[in-house]
Order: C-alpha cells, then sequence, then structure tokens
C-alpha cells in the first residue's frame, strides 16, 4: 500500500481531484472512501465533498501503474447513446468494466462517469454509464426493482431446444471464483431464470438469443452449461475441445441490448422504454471454420 498527497490547486470535488491529478475512477474513489483510505486536511472523507484551494488531500493505494491499452480495445469501443444523464457504451473483449486500465478509466479520461453495471472481462456488449451520483443511484434503483432489460446473443454448442426458460439456483463461490448451478434449492443458492431462444444453425453450432431474467454472477455461461449448452471460447464452464477446434479464447457472448423502464419521477425518465442496441457478428471470432 502507497501513500499519495498533494494541495488542491482548483476548487472542486474530491473525486475530481483525483481523477484529474492520477487518473482514478469515480468507482476507485468509492472504494477509497469505503475502505476509510483517504483523509482531506487530516480527516478521513466519508463522502464527495468541496475541497479548496491549499487542502491537502492524502490517500492510500497499492501503487499507481501507468495505463496500458491495447490499441485494438481502444479502436472497438464506442458510444451508442449518450445524454446529459448516461452514456451507454460497447466494451469489446479483453478489458474490465472497472478498475485499473478499465472501460470506466478509459471513458473517464475525456469526463467523469460512473459504471452502473458490469460484464465479465472477457464478455462483449453494453454498459451504462451514469454522469452524475443522482442518476446511478437511479440506475441502480431501477436494476434492483427488475425496471432494466438486457438481451444477450451467445454461440453455443449443445443441445438447444427452439426455445426454452430455465430455472435454477445459483451458488457462487468467491474463493474459487466459479459459480454452481442446482435444479433444486440448497443453502447458500440463489434462484435463477433465464430464457433463450435459437436464431441460426451454423454447423454444430446455434446462435442464441438470451435474456437473463435475473441477474446473478456468471448465470448465463453457468446455467447454460448445466443444461447441457455450452458458449464457445468459455474456458471456465465451456468445452475446451471446441475452444480449441474453432480456435477461440474468449468466451463467444454480447450484450447486444439493453433498456430502462425509468419512472416518470426520476432525471433519467427521458431514456424510459429506449432500446439501445448494438449488433455483433460473432462468427466472425471464430478461427476456423463451422462444422
Amino acid at each position: 500500500m502507497e501513500k499519495y498527497a498533494f494541495k488542491v490547486k482548483e476548487r472542486g470535488k474530491i473525486s475530481k481531484q483525483l481523477a484529474d491529478n492520477y487518473g482514478l475512477s469515480y468507482s476507485a474513489f468509492a472504494s477509497l472512501v469505503r475502505k476509510g483510505d483517504i483523509r482531506i486536511n487530516g480527516l478521513r472523507v466519508e463522502r464527495d465533498i468541496i475541497a479548496e484551494c491549499g487542502n491537502e488531500i492524502v490517500f492510500f493505494i497499492n501503487e499507481l501503474k501507468n495505463r496500458q491499452y491495447n490499441v485494438k480495445t481502444m479502436d472497438e469501443v464506442c458510444t451508442v447513446f449518450e445524454n446529459d444523464e448516461i452514456l451507454v457504451a460497447y466494451k469489446p473483449q479483453g478489458i474490465q468494466t472497472v478498475g485499473e486500465n478499465s472501460l470506466e478509466s478509459l471513458l473517464n479520461e475525456r469526463q467523469m462517469l460512473i459504471a452502473c453495471h458490469r460484464l465479465d472481462r472477457n464478455t462483449m456488449g453494453l454498459v451504462i454509464f451514469a454522469k452524475s451520483e443522482r442518476a446511478f443511484e437511479e440506475i441502480k434503483q431501477c436494476f434492483s426493482s427488475g425496471l432494466v432489460n438486457k438481451r444477450y446473443r451467445a454461440l453455443v454448442v449443445g443441445e438447444c431446444k427452439p426455445s426454452a426458460r430455465l430455472n435454477g439456483y445459483l451458488f457462487k463461490d468467491s474463493k474459487k471464483s466459479i459459480c454452481y448451478v442446482y435444479d433444486a434449492p440448497r443453502a447458500g443458492c440463489k434462484n435463477i431464470v433465464t430464457e433463450y431462444k435459437a436464431i441460426e444453425k451454423l454447423g454444430e453450432l446455434t446462435l442464441l438469443e438470451i435474456k437473463p431474467i435475473t441477474g446473478r454472477t456468471h448465470q448465463i455461461r453457468a446455467h447454460l452449461a448445466h443444461n447441457g449448452i455450452y458458449i464457445v471460447g468459455d474456458g471456465k464452464y465451456g468445452l475446451n475441445s471446441v475452444n480449441r477446434r474453432y480456435g477461440v479464447k474468449e468466451q463467444l457472448l454480447c450484450c447486444v441490448e439493453v433498456c430502462v423502464d425509468a419512472p416518470s419521477d426520476m432525471s433519467i425518465a427521458s431514456i424510459c422504454g429506449k432500446k439501445f442496441v448494438k449488433e455483433v457478428d460473432l462468427s466472425r471470432y471464430l478461427k476456423n471454420k463451422c462444422e
């Protein structure tokens, strides 16, 4: 853990001071606050307050490293929608949603944004970013109230029905960073519901459209695998033999659509029912042709 200290040169919120001076994202600032690792004039910071010129800000964090982004990854990042409250961006494979060298930190080089949800590092797709704490809290409320609908597409192998609604119970093993799915309730498990329909056959592979009714960690990947359907390229829940055959090392799973049914009394009400869409041709990631 390293100590960093600096004097405020221009009045502004502490989160902006850290972003301007050290390139820290708002989520990194929030983490420092939660851990009690940031102080202003010797006093612990408990929220994002205004720092005056001459104030001393001290924070403790693992050694800061220069951010290095893959040029190809940067080129693939794009903005799908933006207004005064939110920004919806496309996240390619190989980059975290938040943290060091993340999509959030990359976007925060231009403006202050807060990721409202996450995608796995090697899952592609749309991510909503808030431009204010108020918008962030409203989006979070919509997620917890089931008012956010997401649609995914995946290339899979296995026996798929034309359409199905899968029910199960998911247990997250944080120590092993893996999730297990069961057909009956167990201690520590959470109910999961996943819907899918087959879109197209590509040899032995099938293009699925997937709608997660619940939103749990690794839900789509683990739930499909539990039912004998494996996402191509998934090294954790997929089939290594299939992944090697098609020369794919990252799961071919993409969040192609997100829609927020925001209540009329929210500041983000203008996006209510608006569908943000980014279609991706998953077959182009196959290094070898479909059989």
